[in-house]
C-alpha cells in the first residue's frame, strides 16, 4: 500500500470544524437510525485480587487524555454532525451493583445503555464487585470512536 505524501493529504481551513470520516459517518447515521442504541464495542475484564481504586482510576484517566477519539462527540452544527474534542476530565470507573443475572447480565446491560453522541461520553467504565477480591470491570465504547483493532490497543494500554 503506498502511503500518501503530505502533498496529497487535503488541508482543513485554520479554525474550520474537522470533517467526519467515512466510518464515522456511517456509524453516525447507523445510531441516528437506531436511536442511540447501536453497536458498542466491549471489553469485559475480571479482577481477582485486592484492586487498588486509585490506580485504576487513574490508568483510566490517562487513557482518555491521551486518545482524542476517548473525548470526541458529534454535536451538530448547520445540520451536520461535527467532531469535537472535549476537555481530559479525570475519569473513574462507576460502581455499579451487580445484576441478579450475574456477571452476563452486567455485561448485557452496559450494552443496553444508550450513547449521546451531541454530548457523550462515548466510553464508559463499569466497575461490579463479585466479592471481596473479585470485581469485573466492564469497558463499553460507541463504535464511533473504537473499532475492534483499537479495542484491543487500549486493553493492552490499561492492563499495563
Amino acid at each position: 500500500m503506498k502511503r500518501p505524501s503530505p502533498a496529497n493529504i487535503p488541508r482543513r481551513e485554520p479554525g474550520a470544524p474537522p470533517a467526519l470520516s467515512s466510518p464515522q459517518r456511517s456509524q453516525w447515521l447507523l445510531d441516528a437510525a437506531m436511536g442511540g442504541l447501536s453497536n458498542p464495542t466491549q471489553v469485559a475484564l475480571r479482577l481477582r485480587g485486592a484492586l487498588d481504586r486509585r490506580a485504576l482510576d487513574g490508568a483510566l484517566a490517562a487513557m482518555v487524555e491521551r486518545h482524542d477519539a476517548l473525548r470526541t462527540v458529534f454535536p451538530l452544527a448547520d445540520g451536520a454532525p461535527r467532531p469535537t474534542l472535549l476537555p481530559a476530565n479525570a475519569m473513574a470507573a462507576s460502581e455499579t451493583p451487580l445484576p441478579s443475572g450475574g456477571a452476563p447480565a452486567a455485561i448485557a446491560a452496559e450494552a443496553q445503555r444508550r450513547f449521546d453522541l451531541a454530548r457523550g461520553p462515548l466510553f464508559r467504565a463499569a466497575l461490579h464487585r463479585l466479592g471481596d477480591d473479585d470485581h469485573l470491570l466492564v469497558l463499553t465504547a460507541h463504535h464511533i470512536a473504537v473499532d475492534g483493532w483499537s479495542e484491543a490497543l487500549l486493553t493492552d494500554e490499561l492492563l499495563a
